[in-house]
């Protein structure tokens, strides 16, 4: 569950540090195509090499692959990347709300319908808050 926070944490940085880095339209095309070939073969090589550790390793040898992938992160973030200007901003905190407890209660009301019906009253609930929530966000 951590790892995929991370993993959740770390893509949009990613992005958004290419955007900063590479400012030219040409070399921010290429920048963003390298990351989407590098992203997709990566999640396909990750579940090929995940099932190569689980097989002649154990579950825990999955886990010890971002260890030293992470360190090589670390230290390159440190040797190439540079300070950035800040940008003063808000938070949008409604809108936040708005967007997690819309997308919550449409996961939800379809997994409900799933494993109920599409007239139980809960499942109509939950999906009428996510098209509420998401409405009033958008």
């Amino acid at each position: 569950m951590i790892q995929g926070l991370g993993a959740a944490l770390a893509a949009p940085a990613g992005l958004s540090l290419l955007s900063t880095t590479f400012t030219g339209q040409a070399e921010r095309r290429k920048a963003f195509a390298v990351y989407a070939a590098v992203s997709g073969a990566g999640a396909a090589a990750g579940v090929l090499l995940g099932g190569v550790f689980t097989q002649y390793l154990s579950w825990r040898g999955v886990l010890l692959v971002n260890v030293p992938v992470g360190g090589a992160l670390a230290l390159s973030s440190y040797c190439y990347l540079h300070q950035s200007q800040r940008l003063r901003g808000r938070v949008d905190v409604a809108g936040a709300l708005l967007s997690v407890i819309g997308m919550v209660a449409l996961v939800y009301g379809l997994i409900r319908a799933a494993d109920t019906s599409w007239t139980n009253a809960t499942t109509i609930g939950a999906l009428c808050l996510a098209v509420a929530s998401l409405a009033v966000f958008a």
